[in-house]
């Protein structure tokens, strides 16, 4: 999963922290070296919902934080695709055929 925000300028570094709730109480991961406006993590398990945030750092000190943000994973795999149309062992069709499935 990619997260992205604007640099507003003048940093140096970004922080990110991810937490598995929207009172900030259970951090899952935090980062304070970001050096780009983005980072890619493939850590999260199916079917949870994440909270997230992200501040600007330089020598100066840090911005507040942004707004919390909140996305929830998929569950489980994709569903199998079962042919609808034409019916399977078909014979004689055009040869413009247009599958169906569910």
């Amino acid at each position: 999963m990619e997260f992205s925000w604007k640099n507003e300028g003048y940093a140096d570094r970004f922080i990110i922290e991810i937490y598995t709730d929207s009172g900030i109480q259970n951090l899952f991961y935090s980062n304070d070296s970001i050096t780009t406006n983005n980072i890619t993590l493939n850590m999260f398990e199916q079917g949870k919902t994440y909270f997230w945030r992200v501040r600007s750092a330089n020598n100066n000190g840090n911005s507040r934080y942004s707004d919390l943000s909140k996305f929830r994973t998929r569950t489980g795999k994709p569903s199998i695709l079962v042919l609808l149309e034409p019916l399977n062992n078909s014979v004689g069709l055009e040869s413009n055929v247009r599958f169906k499935f569910n």
